[in-house]
Formats: structure tokens, sequence, C-alpha cells
């Protein structure tokens, strides 16, 4: 198992969510990052800072990797907002819609503490 799962893994545990929400999460730390798929390797593999032109073809992660998960309708919602939410910050600044605070999903938080 990737680091990454097993801690998201082990946190949802923790708080003692219901078997089914655990995998649920499971599988979104899984995806979260599979619209990387279709960012081209010039940017995805870069050394360096990206242009503005290629922050914005990587922040373009999130909606491919949306488009792919979702063709599949037998993700779990909070799958989903796993893949949705995991680069939101608490303050507004993430992305891919700036959300604010509670508006992010809880399973994208956790993840997003997971993940960094």
């Amino acid at each position: 198992m990737d680091c990454i799962v097993a801690l998201a893994t082990r946190m949802v545990e923790a708080l003692c969510w219901f078997p089914s929400q655990i995998q649920a999460v499971c599988w979104g730390a899984y995806l979260h990052d599979i619209g990387e798929v279709a960012i081209p390797d010039a940017a995805l593999l870069k050394p360096g800072a990206l242009t503005v032109d290629e922050q914005a073809v990587m922040c373009s992660h999130i909606e491919r990797g949306m488009t792919l998960v979702a063709a599949l309708d037998f993700w779990p919602d909070m799958t989903l907002a796993v893949v949705r939410d995991h680069h939101e910050r608490w303050d507004g600044q993430g992305y891919s819609e700036g959300k604010v605070g509670r508006e992010i999903s809880l399973a994208g938080r956790i993840f997003t503490l997971c993940d960094v």
C-alpha cells in the first residue's frame, strides 16, 4: 500500500469512520492525481518553477481527474470528493474551485492533511 493511502486510511480509521467510508477514502487516495495522466510531461516533469500557463495546465488535473473518475459511475461520492477537493485550502487559496473552510468536503480536508 502506498504511504499516502496508508496514512489516509489510518487517519479515517482513527476517527472511527464506517468501513464503507474508509474504503471510499482509500480509493480516493489512490485516484487523487489520476488527472495527471493527461498533463504533458513538459509541465509535469519540469524542474524548477512553472510558467503561469504551465501552472494552469497543472491545475487542470483536477477537472481531468474528475472527468475520468466520474465516467465510471460506481465510485462513492466520498471517493469523488477526495479527487475533487484535494488541492482546496481552508483559506480559499486552493484550486480548482477556490472553496473556503467547510465548503471543502471533510474527506478532502483529511486527505489533504495526509498529502502534505
